[in-house]
């Protein structure tokens, strides 16, 4: 029984770098992860529960997580424009602005009926969340 306890734990062990992940950022319930292929973008929503949003990289044209880090500090640059809504491959994702404050509201698979909302956030919590300070915004 000890040897296949063993045996599993080092395969977990040698298996856990197969799915590797990098954090770019994280503040309190929201995080973006890179994979080798995609972004995952993480949020608790305003219901209380957490959802995922993927973005896949794009090698060739412009890159799902550069659009969306463009127009969160869009956003707060053009206090006059309320929202964006962004299309990316397997869902929608509307940003609203208002009051100094930005929400991520995503649409799974492109319907408005299937929305899920995350909390306000600051600008400096989007600083933190895109791993930026304030002096390294980039867009």
């Amino acid at each position: 029984m000890f040897i296949m306890q063993r045996l599993l734990f080092l395969a977990l062990l040698f298996a856990t770098p197969l799915i590797a992940q990098e954090p770019i950022g994280k503040i309190e319930n929201a995080e973006i992860l890179q994979y080798e292929d995609k972004y995952e973008v993480i949020f608790k929503t305003q219901k209380g529960h957490f959802t995922s949003l993927y973005i896949d990289k794009n090698p060739i044209g412009e890159d799902g997580y550069e659009v969306l880090k463009k127009y969160v500090f869009l956003l707060f640059k053009n206090k006059e424009e309320s929202d964006y809504l962004l299309q990316f491959k397997d869902d929608s994702v509307l940003l609203i602005y208002k009051d100094n404050k930005l929400r991520v509201e995503k649409w799974e698979n492109h319907y408005s009926e299937k929305r899920s909302s995350s909390l306000w956030y600051t600008f400096k919590d989007f600083l933190l969340l895109f791993g930026l300070t304030e002096n390294k915004i980039s867009f």
